[in-house]
């Protein structure tokens, strides 16, 4: 698959009905959405005749208090997409840089809105002013920034008056995540922004919720920008309840992090591993001799994972696995045996 998540694609080219299909291309928690928005559900789906809250208090609250940040930073938005489609409309950059590899919609959204794109992987690529796009941990990957070249990164940008754009919307599948984020309890004359998204980690993707944290200043020119009722009640009140579940949230992390590690040994088996994998998907370069071939096995036996080959700056062909349960990953070692010693 080009891009992950698409179910309904695979049901048309290879007939996999959806209700017997793991889907290990998008890199989604299967744990989500916990058991105070399950509770919930009943009742607001006998409540969609009710129009949003128009200023989404009960949603800015929760990602403020979670996130332990100022409302005032924080702009809401329906998906990460949204947020930098938002980036894009409001600071309408002379170029947009993306450190590669990196999440396609970057350089995608930029080409809808008429913006150049420069791909880079040194902080010398950067010579003009405009935006730059930079993932952390980065996709596909999974690989976390050492906090001292993430902060060379921002101080390059800077210099060079790019406004530094870093995405964490898979940041909390990583242990340590409070002591890694760049979101601050006060982000005034903070110079960056920080895309963030409730829906990966909250296995909340059907939903979309995104959010951007900025200065407060720039936050209010962001918020003046955005559609009304950009985000439909059921997804509000779902993700704002999953924000206040995070005892459960906390025990998804450990599950997730305990089958990425025992994962990792069978693929490594399988595939060359590709970085360092720390978020909940894992890159690999297969051992196998036909690699459309083996894609196209794998998903007549139910399984997606992610085509990776549109990705720049990594060894070619490679797929992203996403992390899911135990019986996820053995239906897809379950028609992914180990190739032989003497391979290649």
């Amino acid at each position: 698959m080009s891009h992950g998540g698409q179910w309904r694609q695979a049901q048309d080219d290879y007939g996999v009905f959806s209700r017997g299909l793991v889907d290990l291309s998008a890199s989604i928690s299967p744990y989500g959405p916990g058991p105070k928005a399950r509770a919930e559900w009943p009742f607001l789906v006998n409540r969609l005749d009710r129009y949003p809250d128009p200023d989404y208090r009960e949603l800015y609250e929760a990602v403020a208090v979670h996130y332990r940040i100022q409302a005032a930073s924080v702009v809401l938005t329906a998906g990460a997409t949204a947020a930098i489609d938002l980036v894009l409309q409001v600071i309408n950059p002379r170029v947009v840089y993306v450190v590669e590899p990196a999440f396609s919609e970057y350089r995608l959204r930029a080409t809808l809105w008429n913006i150049p794109v420069r791909r880079i992987t040194e902080t010398t690529g950067m010579t003009d002013p405009g935006l730059l796009f930079l993932a952390n941990p980065v996709n596909p990957t999974g690989t976390l920034w050492h906090p001292s070249d993430l902060q060379q990164w921002i101080t390059e940008a800077l210099r060079h008056d790019v406004v530094p754009v870093i995405d964490e919307a898979f940041l909390e599948f990583v242990p340590d995540w409070r002591q890694r984020t760049l979101m601050q309890p006060d982000m005034h004359e903070v110079p960056y922004l920080i895309l963030g998204s409730v829906t990966k980690f909250y296995g909340l993707a059907g939903l979309r919720v995104g959010f951007l944290v900025a200065d407060p200043r720039r936050a209010k020119a962001f918020k003046n920008r955005l559609e009304p009722w950009s985000i439909a009640w059921p997804s509000a009140r779902v993700a704002a309840l999953a924000l206040q579940d995070q005892t459960y949230f906390d025990a998804a992390r450990d599950w997730i992090i305990a089958e990425r590690t025992w994962l990792l040994g069978q693929l490594a088996r399988r595939a060359d591993i590709v970085g360092r994998p720390a978020a909940n998907f894992i890159l690999v370069n297969p051992s196998v001799d036909d690699f459309d071939a083996w894609l196209r096995r794998l998903a007549e036996s139910g399984v997606l994972v992610r085509d990776a080959r549109d990705f720049q700056a990594i060894r070619q062909p490679a797929a992203r696995i996403a992390v899911k349960t135990r019986r996820d990953s053995q239906r897809l070692l379950a028609v992914w045996p180990v190739p032989p010693t003497n391979w290649r």
